[in-house]
């Protein structure tokens, strides 16, 4: 379910758009870094409703840009 939605997700952004996505699914790191069309920008790990869980902000590469690290705050 998470790659075939990050999929779509990624295929209806336009380039340069950016994705926020909040999950408390820890092997949503790995997908993302496998969709290679996505950069990401930063990364904040959160609590919800007691439970660990991480908002991802990503951008679709317009193939111009460099790839971003990750920042954790």
């Amino acid at each position: 379910l998470y790659w075939q939605s990050l999929s779509e997700m990624t295929r209806v952004l336009k380039p340069g758009g950016v994705l926020v996505i909040l999950s408390g699914n820890a092997d949503l790191n790995k997908m993302v870094e496998a969709v290679k069309k996505l950069d990401f920008l930063k990364s904040y790990n959160v609590l919800v409703s007691g439970k660990k869980a991480s908002i991802l902000k990503l951008r679709k590469s317009d193939g111009l840009t460099n790839k971003a690290t990750v920042t954790k705050q």
